[in-house]
């Protein structure tokens, strides 16, 4: 089954505070760094308030059990001992690798509201094993806690 994380020509729509109530869904943002916005992509940075993740995110310590929750609730939270989420998503890939895509997808069509420094960033946390890597569904788009940084990355472009 592949996750419904593809809409063609839809657009983001989504203000500063939409991101953030999301956000303080699972996270505790905090001041905004950035936030990026085209008609088709949204890219978000915060600082974060408190590493810890709310106990309303199903998380998972294994990337399996994390694509089976994704396709179970819709959002996952994936942190997996003494491996970075770079690492686990490449084990997702190889298993599914319709979500792979979708996944790959939403981060290609957020770049033209990324910096590159936005994005060095986001690929400097997604290879520390502290990282929790959050894949959303719903929103389409990926939510990165940097733990590390204290810092929270949310992107969503036009593939949802």
């Amino acid at each position: 089954m592949t996750m419904p994380l593809l809409c063609s020509a839809c657009s983001s729509g989504l203000s500063e505070q939409d991101v953030r109530d999301r956000l303080g869904r699972w996270l505790s943002p905090g001041k905004a760094m950035v936030f990026s916005q085209t008609d088709s992509c949204t890219a978000a940075a915060f600082h974060v308030r408190n590493t810890a993740v709310k106990s309303s995110l199903v998380m998972a310590n294994d990337p399996a059990i994390a694509l089976f929750q994704l396709k179970r609730v819709g959002i996952v939270g994936l942190s997996v001992p003494g491996m970075t989420p770079a690492q686990a998503t490449e084990i997702i890939a190889t298993s599914d690798f319709p979500t792979a895509v979708a996944v790959i997808r939403v981060g290609q069509s957020a770049q033209p509201c990324m910096e590159p420094d936005f994005q060095q960033a986001i690929y400097n946390a997604v290879h520390d094993p502290k990282t929790v890597l959050i894949l959303d569904a719903e929103s389409v788009s990926l939510i990165v806690l940097d733990r590390t940084q204290k810092r929270i990355f949310f992107i969503t472009g036009a593939s949802h």
